[in-house]
């Protein structure tokens, strides 16, 4: 909320007028500088717009009297003095800007704008530091969907408390299933904005297509347009605006959010007239930004405007010690929602997911249990139906540490050429190893039967 302080009525009324054309919707104005201390009280005031030759009182005593009660506010000076000397005292007690009347309303909204994205880094940087110093969240419920004990997950839950009251763009990346829209949902929650959270998928969206979804149109901007469309940006005005798979977004398309970003306006359709957009903005894609920026797919300019706040969501193969949470979750979910009793699960199943990559995430790992409970007839899930539908995953899948081309070893034939029985015994052990030592599940890992593996470990 802007304060704007002045004896003068007029000059308020018109302040006010520019601030509220340039989409500032949270304005006060004061007559009287003996009730500003009140109005510091009951309100929570972002910027304080001063002027200095009031009858009531002088505008440097009131500076350092603000300066002293309130330092986290920041106060331009607006005045028709145009002495360096008082400039210089002013900014020496704690003034951010000086400014002569009348002031321009460029120079005005750009001061404004400057000082607020300065604030708002600021306040950021506390807040970060003061979470990443605590061992709790300040409000675990706003992540309440995200199933998780992960400790870089909470770090993530930790930073989004953080910077959820910004203003500034938040950039998602993480592979397909791993719950980008939920993070979304939750930097929504956090953000306790007054307005609604939108979704939209970008990806197959022409030009043409992601302009009229976002920005709007006018009656009669094209052929068939009977009715005027307010866009979704009006839509989420005071809220937030969240674009799904950006690294689909069109080269064209990509040049209008950027001037979107930067400028925080927009042109409907069959408009000559910009329109403010209060609202802010959260993208994800799955793809690698990087890659697309160097095969020139994806502007770069856009990309360091996004990426101001980033979240790399990591794989469901990097927390495996979330699966067995996962696992009841969904498991009771499923039953919920087919009406059946919740079944248990034997405990040999956490181990097998655990030896299972999961290239689709939780997505896949919620489809897998799904089934399972579907075609379930007992009261506890059969570990046969989990061992069909991931064993030809297995011989597809190609674990973190082996190298693109499949190969398993790396051999050095100048050294040792290793033996058809040494490389099963390697595989073996290493099967073993990752399964915890369950026959069973090595055997399934290894393509085999258990009585076959166990024939082959008495035999070793």
């Amino acid at each position: 909320m802007i304060l704007i302080v002045d004896d003068d009525c007029l000059i308020t009324d018109s302040l006010s007028l520019v601030l509220r054309s340039a989409g500032y919707k949270k304005i006060l104005s004061c007559n009287n500088p003996m009730e500003i201390h009140s109005i510091l009280d009951e309100n929570t005031i972002s910027l304080i717009l001063l002027d200095l030759y009031m009858p009531a009182k002088n505008g440097e005593v009131l500076l350092k009297e603000l300066a002293d009660s309130h330092p986290e506010i920041p106060v331009v000076i607006i005045t028709s003095n145009n002495d360096i000397n008082t400039a210089v005292r002013c900014m020496k007690n704690g003034a951010s800007d000086f400014l002569i009347k009348p002031v321009e309303k460029e120079k005005l909204l750009a001061t404004i704008h400057y000082i607020t994205k300065i604030n708002e880094l600021l306040n950021e940087n506390k807040s970060l530091k003061d979470n990443m110093l605590t061992e709790e969240l300040k409000h675990p419920e706003y992540f309440s969907e995200i199933i998780t004990t992960n400790k870089k997950m909470i770090s993530f839950f930790k930073y989004i408390e953080s910077i959820a009251c910004s203003s500034q763009p938040i950039l998602i990346t993480g592979e397909t299933g791993v719950g980008k829209e939920l993070f979304a949902q939750a930097i929504y929650k956090a953000s306790k904005r007054e307005g609604k959270l939108i979704t939209v998928n970008i990806a197959g969206l022409d030009d043409a297509m992601f302009t009229d979804t976002l920005f709007g149109h006018k009656k009669g901007a094209f052929t068939n347009a009977e009715n005027s469309r307010s866009g979704l940006i009006k839509e989420a005005e005071n809220g937030t605006l969240f674009l799904d798979e950006i690294g689909d977004l069109s080269m064209q398309s990509q040049v209008k959010l950027l001037r979107l970003l930067q400028s925080n306006e927009y042109f409907q359709l069959g408009s000559d007239l910009p329109m403010q957009a209060n609202v802010r903005i959260i993208v994800a894609t799955n793809k690698n930004l990087n890659e697309a920026q160097s095969n020139g797919e994806f502007r770069k300019d856009l990309y360091y405007r996004l990426c101001t706040h980033h979240i790399s969501i990591p794989p469901l193969r990097e927390r495996k010690e979330d699966i067995r949470a996962l696992v009841e979750h969904f498991v009771s979910n499923s039953a919920l929602l087919q009406g059946r009793k919740i079944p248990g699960y034997p405990k040999e199943l956490i181990t097998l997911l655990s030896c299972y990559g999961f290239p689709g995430n939780i997505r896949e790992l919620e489809a897998i249990i799904h089934d399972a409970v579907s075609i379930n007839e007992n009261n506890i899930l059969s570990l046969d139906s989990f061992k069909l539908k991931l064993n030809e995953n297995y011989m597809k899948e190609i674990p973190v540490e082996q190298s693109k081309t499949g190969t398993v070893f790396t051999i050095h034939d100048e050294y040792h050429f290793p033996s058809l029985s040494e490389v099963e015994k390697v595989m073996i052990e290493k099967a073993l190893q990752k399964t915890g030592n369950n026959q069973s599940l090595a055997a399934v890992l290894l393509g085999i039967t258990r009585q076959t593996l166990n024939n082959k470990l008495k035999s070793r």
